[in-house]
């Protein structure tokens, strides 16, 4: 198998439902893995976003989708005509969260959360699907700290995280212009310990009121939406066999570059410029 890596950052509220309701005010959840509730995008929603992005605004024919994605049903669309049935050529796999935004006191708006072992799981995998031979050297100060921010220059004045007290820890500008923040091109990093990471995914989610309008125009309806918020940073990977013809590799790589043109819309409220996506390979 053949493997191709790529970031997503959402570029605007994104909601990948999960179909499901808290037992509190939230009515619409975003996916998340189980069993420690971190937000994730699973394969189905961004294949089903990506055949669309190539339908609807790409402009791909029935034949290149049903090559690229497999055909999505087994009738003849109505024509009358047979239709050939296809699997999927490429093998689409969950995007899994790497950093999200936190809001922070003081110095700065908000850093990019995550954990030791939400980062050694993408070096993890990014070694063994790349070929590559590198490792995260970000770690927690000491255990029992809630979290840390790497910066160059120290500040008196401790990071408070969603009313969590932190600290700083002091590095030189190689750390900070190492592979982890160049790559996926983020702010600044606070490390949490696991459970702190894990509190943070399920209580500082953003939650949206969203409401219906009946025929009349009037609202009705109103029900409360959680969202990934803007610079959300996930990745994911897509395989696809290594012994393809030639011609069906180049439609590959034709897909995957344009793919990374625009943003890809995912997940619901197109209308309400939600969803927007932009991906990138990653070598």
């Amino acid at each position: 198998m053949k493997y191709r890596f790529f970031s997503l950052i959402t570029r605007s509220y994104t909601h990948v439902g999960q179909g499901a309701a808290d037992t509190g005010v939230i009515d619409n959840l975003i996916q998340r893995e189980k069993p420690y509730g971190i937000p994730v995008m699973h394969a189905s929603s961004i294949k089903g976003a990506f055949r669309s992005h190539c339908k609807e605004i790409l402009g791909y024919n029935s034949n290149r989708l049903d090559l690229l994605f497999g055909t999505d049903d087994t009738s003849s669309g109505g024509t009358g005509t047979s239709r050939t049935i296809y699997q999927s050529m490429l093998v689409f796999h969950d995007a899994r969260l790497l950093f999200l935004p936190v809001g922070a006191l003081y110095e700065k708006a908000s850093y990019y959360a995550t954990s030791p072992n939400t980062l050694q799981r993408y070096y993890s995998m990014a070694n063994k699907l790349l070929g590559r031979n590198e490792n995260h050297t970000l770690h927690l100060p000491a255990p029992g700290s809630n979290f840390c921010c790497y910066r160059e220059n120290n500040s008196n004045i401790p990071p408070d995280i969603e009313g969590i007290s932190g600290s700083f820890i002091q590095v030189g500008q190689d750390v900070l212009n190492s592979k982890v923040f160049r790559e996926i091109r983020t702010g600044e990093v606070a490390m949490f310990e696991e459970a702190r990471f894990r509190d943070i995914c399920k209580y500082c989610i953003p939650v949206i009121e969203r409401n219906c309008l009946d025929d009349d125009g009037v609202s009705k309806n109103k029900f409360n939406e959680e969202v990934l918020p803007y610079g959300a940073h996930l990745w994911f990977f897509i395989s696809y066999p290594d012994n393809l013809l030639k011609i069906w590799e180049q439609q590959v790589d034709t897909f995957l570059a344009d793919i990374q043109e625009t943003y890809v819309q995912i997940g619901a409220n197109f209308s309400l410029a939600q969803g927007l996506c932009e991906i990138q390979e990653l070598k």
